[in-house]
């Protein structure tokens, strides 16, 4: 008769096989629902399977129950980078989602300021941040994004949602508070203006979630950026009889311009800030 300890380390190395497939299929993930169903062992016998592992640094637990796999050429850096496994994670948490603000932004070119930290976007509710083995991934929240507004990008594990250049600029407005404020997205927004669509910007701030986002947006656009086509672009989807004056930014300065076009306080002095 089997001791449990053989038994365990029988599991351990039809364990390390199962990844070796998954791999040689080009996957970066698993599952442990999938592994329940595929091996006949105890959850002991499973867990202690998947610690080993997880001592070797063949796999990283990123949410319970899910796993990615550390390839050789991803070793020394113990993690993969996100496009690789961000579908599969998703999915296993039934989330609408997609890549977005500077993560978005660099894939879409504007690499002036290589982001710290991915960020990703999702429907409610809210899920933690990840801070593991050299990488973070940070989630915000929009209920009310559209399929128009996503596009598909290839990686080496398949596809990964990722937001529109427009979309993108909408979200380094409205999400801004979130991460440094609207001086920071400034030269992100400057190099993503190439990217852009006029008629895609309208239809997408036409139907934005926050009418306030297209106001700063606009206003930028057209008394720091200087870009008519874009400018006007968001002023074509602003129901101008309805806006209200509203701040720039919050926490700025006590004396204020007021531009009459765009309802925006300038609370912030641009000159300077940005050499565009």
């Amino acid at each position: 008769m089997k001791t449990e300890s053989s038994s365990s380390m029988i599991k351990t190395i039809r364990l390390e096989d199962y990844v070796f497939k998954a791999r040689s299929m080009g996957r970066y993930s698993i599952t442990l629902k999938e592994l329940r169903e595929y091996f006949d062992a105890s959850e002991k016998a499973l867990q202690q399977s998947l610690f080993r592992l997880k001592v070797k640094k063949t796999i990283v637990q990123l949410r319970q129950g899910f796993y990615i796999i550390i390839p050789p050429e991803y070793s020394a850096k113990g993690m993969l980078p996100i496009y690789l496994f961000i579908d599969d994670m998703m999915k296993y948490l039934g989330r609408d989602y997609y890549l977005g603000l500077f993560t978005a932004a660099s894939l879409h070119g504007a690499s002036h300021q290589q982001p710290m930290e991915y960020q990703v976007i999702i429907n409610s509710p809210p899920l933690r941040r990840i801070e593991k083995n050299n990488i973070q991934i940070s989630f915000s929240v929009n209920n009310n994004f559209h399929s128009k507004d996503i596009v598909k990008k290839k990686s080496d594990a398949g596809y990964v949602n990722v937001s529109s250049p427009e979309l993108t600029m909408l979200d380094l407005i409205f999400f801004n508070k979130n991460y440094g404020g609207i001086t920071r997205t400034l030269a992100i927004i400057d190099e993503l203006q190439e990217a852009v669509n006029k008629k895609n910007l309208t239809q997408t701030a036409k139907s934005y979630k926050s009418t306030p986002a297209v106001q700063r947006l606009g206003f930028l656009m057209d008394i720091y950026f200087k870009n008519e086509n874009l400018s006007d672009a968001l002023f074509k989807a602003l129901n101008t009889d309805k806006i209200t004056y509203i701040e720039l930014c919050s926490g700025g300065k006590d004396i204020c311009a007021k531009n009459t076009k765009w309802k925006v306080i300038q609370n912030l002095e641009l000159e300077g800030l940005y050499d565009t």
